[in-house]
């Protein structure tokens, strides 16, 4: 892999933990506000961030696509 092709993927990689850090917060967050607890705010900050990190997958591989084009 090139050193560009690599710096991509570091980016991509780092762009989508970031989005998924984010998606676990709002879940906290909401769980927060239906005063629901501890475990099932954790377990629904987790559910937020498996989430985010799928869609974040996606945009990511979308986004990175176009930018290799020449």
């Amino acid at each position: 892999m090139t050193q560009s092709g690599e710096r991509f993927s570091t980016i991509k990689i780092l762009l989508e933990i970031a989005i998924a850090a984010g998606g676990f917060a709002i879940g906290l967050l909401f769980a927060r506000q239906l005063d629901l607890g501890i475990v099932p705010g954790v377990f629904m900050g987790l559910m937020g961030a498996i989430f985010a990190f799928i869609l974040a997958q996606g945009l990511t591989t979308f986004i990175f696509r176009i930018l290799r084009r020449d």
